[in-house]
């Protein structure tokens, strides 16, 4: 397993272990919208381990995904000037990244690291 390979993992681990804490936190503090959000921040990146989404996208995608349901939460959009716009150009395309490995994943759409490959159909 490469340097950036082991760091990608490093990253989406501590980022499930952040998801499941603020969760409880969240829950602790009978936020139960909040919980709620970050539980199924939860499983949403479990699901990009399980579907194989290669290291560095789970890791990047995790992050943001964290950061932007904090902002939600805490409500930083709207006291944080720009904070909004940050998240919503680097997010979007982190979510495209993984989304494509998901449905590649379930045979919806060719691997473009695999030439050759067809669609199951």
């Amino acid at each position: 397993m490469s340097t950036r390979s082991r760091a990608g993992s490093w990253v989406f681990f501590a980022a499930v272990a952040v998801a499941v804490a603020s969760a409880v936190y969240l829950g602790l503090m009978q936020r139960w919208d909040g919980m709620l959000r970050f539980a199924a921040v939860t499983v949403v990146l479990l699901l990009t381990r399980r579907a194989k989404v290669p290291t560095p996208f789970t890791a990047a995608f995790s992050v943001l995904v964290l950061l932007a349901m904090w902002g939600s939460v805490q409500r930083w959009y709207a006291e944080i000037p720009h904070f909004d716009t940050v998240v919503h150009v680097l997010t979007p395309g982190s979510l495209a990244a993984v989304s494509y490995f998901l449905l590649v994943d379930a045979g919806l759409l060719p691997d473009a690291r695999e030439p050759g490959r067809s669609v199951r159909g």
